[in-house]
């Protein structure tokens, strides 16, 4: 938990929600939204096809890199999306989430926070 701050995360990132409703199909597209400090943790548990997409971007976030953005493809559009959060708690990891609605191809699907990168409501 990351206390008031965290309740105002997770409150920002709802403000976002009828961006991230709008959709044309049934598709349902996962946000992952996780520390930079947990980045590896994350990479060793994805499959070899999006590992070899993230190291074919070259996407390899650290602490300084709160908002950065990588569209991971898969099947017939955009298999999931993730998002690095700031790992310095509080507003740093809100400020992470303004990017979305410019970097989430509209018309495509529904998109869901499968996570939130540590930040909660409590």
């Amino acid at each position: 938990a990351v206390g008031d701050a965290g309740k105002e995360c997770v409150s920002e990132v709802g403000r976002f929600s009828s961006f991230l409703k709008e959709k044309t199909d049934n598709k349902e597209i996962p946000i992952e939204a996780i520390a930079a400090s947990d980045f590896e943790a994350w990479f060793d548990q994805q499959d070899d096809a999006t590992q070899a997409w993230v190291s074919a971007n070259s996407f390899a976030p650290t602490a300084a890199d709160s908002g950065k953005t990588l569209l991971i493809p898969g099947g017939t559009g955009i298999s999931k999306v993730l998002l690095i959060v700031g790992d310095s708690g509080g507003y740093g990891r809100m400020y992470s989430f303004s990017s979305l609605p410019s970097m989430l191809p509209k018309k495509i699907g529904t998109y869901k926070f499968a996570s939130l990168g540590g930040a909660t409501a409590d």
